[in-house]
């Protein structure tokens, strides 16, 4: 039987915290940078362009907006795949949420590729980012728990991991601790994603703390807390490359990250991205609270 939306408890109906629910005149629009680097991809790859988005937060941490909020937003902005990261607290002791978001991604599949991820507290203080790769999530560990060992049970399950906005100055890793993760991955033979550029801190360059070795990839994220989710610090690729039966697939996205892949573009418009996005973005929450 097909999955109905009406069957499924809401991603986020947390008692805690009511979800804001979205009207099509609340939807913002893709910001002018996301329509000319897509426009200007499109004329280099003939068979096309696919947009994605990593590190979102959604109303089952500290976001403001339900997975079907997301879905609709990245539709509408010509964004096909978003890379969810809740905050560990709450999930790692309730693991039947990220079922729940899981279903929620079949039935929102038509609007985009929502790809789960959690973003953990370790025992030092920063966050690592760990998203589904060759497995599903069986369970998550404590926030709280020892770099080596988060990064260790992600390796050793098929998750990738993700090290977002590195730096101290940002609440991030230092470099110290960005190499016990390299080193492990390195024993391991496995790839690490690390932010050089985060849309929460546009002002800070990370890209001098990305180790120049095999093992680090370099990404930008967007690290999107409220309604601040497109189009920002978004990544684009050779949609041929990224996609199943016509439909743009976000494990292949991920494949095409960390086994290399002609088909990544994201450096030339992120900063103009960030500029706009941010203004509309900013408006668009103050204006959905002003009618909550």
């Amino acid at each position: 039987m097909p999955i109905s939306a009406s069957r499924i408890p809401g991603p986020s109906d947390s008692p805690k915290r009511t979800p804001l629910s979205l009207r099509a005149d609340q939807i913002p629009i893709p910001s002018k940078a996301q329509f000319a680097v897509r426009a200007k991809l499109a004329s280099e790859w003939s068979e096309g362009v696919a947009s994605a988005v990593f590190h979102v937060h959604s109303s089952h941490s500290d976001g403001t907006l339900r997975l079907m909020d997301i879905a609709t937003i990245a539709s509408r902005c010509l964004i096909d795949a978003v890379f969810m990261a809740d905050h560990d607290y709450g999930i790692a002791n309730d693991i039947k949420i990220l079922e729940d978001m899981r279903s929620w991604a079949r039935v929102l599949a038509d609007l985009c590729s929502i790809n789960l991820g959690v973003e953990l507290l370790t025992d030092e203080g920063p966050h690592l980012v760990v998203y589904e790769f060759r497995r599903p999530f069986e369970s998550i560990p404590q926030p709280g728990a020892n770099i080596e060992m988060i990064a260790g049970w992600a390796f050793d399950n098929g998750h990738l991991i993700q090290i977002p906005h590195p730096s101290p100055r940002a609440q991030g890793m230092n470099r110290a601790e960005i190499e016990k993760v390299i080193l492990l991955a390195r024993e391991k033979r496995q790839k690490v994603l690390i932010a050089g550029r985060s849309a929460m801190v546009p002002g800070i360059d990370f890209s001098k703390f990305i180790p120049k070795c095999p093992e680090a990839v370099p990404i930008v994220e967007s690290d999107a807390h409220f309604a601040q989710v497109m189009p920002i610090a978004a990544m684009h690729f050779r949609k041929s490359h990224v996609s199943s039966e016509g439909n743009v697939d976000g494990q292949k996205i991920l494949d095409a990250l960390v086994c290399g892949s002609e088909g990544v573009d994201f450096a030339s418009h992120f900063a103009e991205d960030v500029l706009s996005g941010m203004g509309v973005v900013r408006s668009f929450v103050q204006r959905l609270r002003r009618k909550e």
